[in-house]
């Protein structure tokens, strides 16, 4: 997992300077970048100016902001708030310009280890994904939380595409045509043997057809990321075997 209070960027500011922890390029008509200042979390403009879009919690470690547009709606925000033992999601809106759209909501996760946010978006709404793993040493699992344009998530769905009994982290997103999702994560350890799988998921969330079998590795994974275009998909993941570089891998994988 990356370090959640890497400096990504140092902007002078009078007497002193801005720190931009672990920022997120926003590709808008007028591009942007966000991150957490000193002040809370900020939109960071090319000049280096900065603008304060939710103030406070400025000290708290944060997972990568993870940020996808909804068409003309603007940009859907999101961040694990806190380490693994005690985070919590975090999640809000903003327009087109990057103002501030709405409140930083919180959602409502059951107690235990929480890894950083997955969040895909369209027209119509939003999703996310994150994986939990409860206190009582259960293998991890993925939670799935809906919402519409512009509102925050009120309910979340256990995931039950996966085998039960393997671990499954590292979900990543992507909106498909039909009002459909895919899903992609990584399932197992060291032991069992690590596999990037995938699944289509259905505008109700439940999964379509078989799962997609991607890769197989017994290296560490770090991160996954998937890209759409139609039918069309890129899955995005960072293998790093004991004592060697990472490295960027790609599958390329189609859904009907």
């Amino acid at each position: 997992m990356a370090d959640p209070i890497q400096v990504a960027g140092i902007v002078p500011a009078g007497t002193g300077f801005h720190v931009d922890r672990f920022s997120r390029r926003v590709h808008a008509e007028e591009p942007f970048s966000l991150g957490m200042t000193p002040a809370g979390f900020s939109r960071i403009s090319d000049d280096g100016s900065q603008t304060t879009l939710w103030p406070g919690q400025s000290s708290a470690v944060i997972s990568r902001p993870i940020v996808a547009r909804a068409g003309d709606a603007g940009f859907a925000v999101a961040f694990r708030r806190g380490d693994a033992d005690s985070g919590v999601i975090r999640m809000g809106w903003l327009d087109q310009r990057g103002e501030r759209r709405s409140e930083l909501g919180m959602l409502s996760v059951a107690s235990g280890m929480l890894d950083a946010p997955a969040l895909a978006a369209r027209a119509g709404g939003v999703l996310l994904a994150y994986a939990v793993r409860q206190p009582n040493d259960a293998p991890w699992g993925i939670e799935l939380s809906p919402a519409k344009t512009g509102e925050l998530p009120a309910a979340t769905l256990r995931f039950g595409g996966g085998d039960p009994e393997m671990d499954q982290q590292c979900p990543a997103l992507a909106a498909l045509p039909l009002d459909r999702w895919f899903l992609a994560w990584l399932e197992g350890d060291r032991a069992s043997g690590r596999r990037i799988r995938g699944r289509i998921l259905g505008a109700n969330l439940a999964p379509v057809g078989a799962p997609l079998e991607l890769a197989s590795t017994p290296n560490h994974v770090g991160s996954l990321a998937v890209h759409a275009e139609g039918s069309e998909l890129v899955v995005l993941f960072t293998e790093r075997a004991r004592r060697q570089s990472e490295v960027l891998r790609a599958v390329r994988a189609t859904c009907h």
